[in-house]
């Protein structure tokens, strides 16, 4: 566990940049609604953590 908390704390300012830029607000604004929709009719959800996404079901690690 304190690998994937290591991980994240080190990617979490790239995330912020990304988030802040035109090509990443963009992103967030179209293609992560439709993502998460597939993702909801499947029971599962993302984590994103910047440059690794992980894919949670019912909680869980899948």
């Amino acid at each position: 566990m304190a690998s994937k908390a290591a991980a994240f704390s080190k990617s979490i300012q790239s995330y912020l940049t990304y988030t802040k830029m035109p090509w990443g607000q963009l992103f967030y604004a179209t293609a992560w609604h439709q993502i998460d929709r597939f993702l909801e009719g499947a029971g599962q959800s993302i984590l994103d953590v910047g440059k690794r996404s992980l894919l949670y079901r019912d909680g869980m690690t899948g």
